[in-house]
């Protein structure tokens, strides 16, 4: 899948972050492709790292 090794990030100050959560958003990807970019995937390596 996709999603499962990317994770959400934006180029603030360069880029504001509603136009990053905008470009994900458009991208031809299933809902839980981007759920996984957003914060599944975050939430899975933090937790991962408090073991």
């Amino acid at each position: 899948m996709l999603g499962s090794g990317i994770m959400f990030g934006s180029d603030y100050p360069f880029e504001y972050f509603a136009e990053s959560v905008r470009f994900v958003q458009s991208l031809p990807l299933s809902e839980e492709e981007k759920e996984k970019i957003f914060y599944k995937n975050a939430e899975k390596y933090l937790l991962h790292l408090n073991g």
